[in-house]
């Protein structure tokens, strides 16, 4: 089937990840950080956890680094217990006489680090919380599933970082091709025009469900895997994905009415990972799945070997002119807002094909650069008026003199603000807020 597009994808799903060197060294960093808590916290802090790719044995060259720390005696929300971490990182720098972290986010579920290593930055870390219940895998797997099931649609995601373990174990029983095929949707993925919070892990489930049905024939090929998860995301309203018979607890089943799109967590059967994909999200990886199976098709029986990559086609952007780019996306960190739930400022990213807006509108989207959910519970359409106010400022500076009007459209529900703005020069500009 196809040799010279097979060996491609075997080669991009088998290439190098982190060096073991380097992930030795971010072990070593994470270790001398929950040191120094043990020392300095007051937590009784149990164990530490590395979780991830770098758990898993999937990592890319552009893998971060995800830890876990469990700790006893503390309840959900998390979020105090994250913040005081925060602050004795902040105070005791450097760690370990030669690291230095610098918290870029810091939200009410993760600390999102940036690691120094002797003045040369060294990784990306993401640091959570978990309730320790028990060493024991089993227990742990157990328990914490008795804590989400009285109310999952409220904090199955939150409580989701006691399960690390169980799923880093799960992935690294899979065969080698199943994690070769994580590899390979990962560097799709990363290729894509698309950021939304804790997003990726649908896909690594969706490629290990893939892999598993490929396991079943006589001989593997990693063309007909990964044309078959491309075929998955083309229907994405259909994805039908339960790993029934890996629910090990009879009182922890998987629930028959979970309506679709569906995609279940193999070992937590409370969390679908395909429910909080919004439609914007859905559109375009609908899209690029065809555009990339096509590509795949168009190169299948070439005798030579493929040149380039053929993952770049999912990177078409709409053509923006020098000015306007130059002045937005270098100005967007100059917003300030009122609002509090803006916490460490917004990224910008442009996006074609958004939500079918007519050609004349050159889009861009203003994300947050974590997950917000608990802090959206508490925001109030006040704050959202607010945050709107703030955007049509920044606009107004960004170009200068150019005439902006009034929004023609303003739409804030389920925490998405909509903002149009005719912008003489090159007709309007489609701003989103969005999770």
């Amino acid at each position: 089937m196809g040799s010279a597009i097979e060996s491609w994808l075997n080669a991009v799903a088998n290439a190098p990840g982190l060096s073991d060197d380097y992930v030795e060294r971010g072990k070593t960093c994470i270790s001398k950080i929950v040191q120094m808590l043990k020392r300095k916290s007051g937590l009784c802090i149990r164990r530490h956890f590395i979780g991830g790719s770098v758990g898993k044995s999937t990592t890319t060259t552009t893998s971060d680094f995800d830890c876990y720390i469990f700790i006893d005696d503390i309840e959900y929300p998390f979020k105090n217990v994250l913040k005081d971490i925060g602050s004795l990182i902040r105070q005791n720098q450097p760690i370990g006489g030669r690291f230095r972290i610098d918290i870029a986010i810091e939200s009410p579920t993760v600390l999102t680090c940036v690691v120094y290593e002797c003045g040369e930055k060294l990784l990306n870390l993401d640091i959570s919380i978990a309730k320790n219940y028990a060493t024991t895998n089993a227990i742990q797997h157990k328990k914490t599933l008795d804590a989400i099931k009285p109310w999952p649609s409220k904090i199955v995601y939150k409580m989701n970082g006691g399960l690390s373990s169980t799923i880093v174990q799960y992935v690294r029983q899979q065969n080698d091709f199943t994690r070769s095929m994580i590899r390979l949707t990962k560097q799709w993925y990363d290729s894509l025009n698309i950021k939304q919070s804790n997003s990726k892990i649908m896909f690594e489930i969706l490629a290990m469900h893939c892999a598993q049905l490929e396991n079943k024939f006589p001989t593997k090929s990693i063309l007909r895997c990964f044309m078959g998860y491309l075929k998955m995301l083309e229907n994405f309203e259909e994805l039908d994905v339960v790993f029934r018979d890996e629910y090990k607890f009879p009182e922890h089943q998987f629930d028959e009415a979970t309506t679709l799109p569906r995609v279940m967590d193999p070992v937590n059967p409370y969390r679908n990972c395909a429910e909080f994909f919004r439609s914007d999200t859905k559109i375009l990886l609908k899209k690029y799945s065809l555009e990339c199976a096509a590509a795949i098709k168009m190169h299948l029986g070439i005798p030579f070997q493929l040149a380039g990559n053929i993952f770049e086609i999912q990177k078409q952007q709409p053509q923006f002119p020098e000015w306007f780019s130059k002045r937005v996306f270098q100005s967007v960190w100059s917003i300030k807002t009122t609002v509090e739930i803006l916490q460490m400022g917004v990224v910008v990213r442009k996006q074609e094909d958004f939500a079918h807006q007519p050609d004349d509108y050159h889009c861009f989207v203003v994300c947050f650069k974590d997950n917000m959910n608990e802090i959206v519970d508490r925001a109030e359409s006040t704050e959202l008026e607010t945050l709107a106010n703030d955007l049509r400022s920044f606009i107004r500076l960004a170009f200068g003199g150019a005439k902006v009007s009034t929004p023609t459209s303003n739409d804030s529900d389920d925490f998405h603000a909509s903002i149009i703005y005719p912008i003489p020069q090159i007709g309007s500009i489609l701003i989103n807020v969005r999770l």
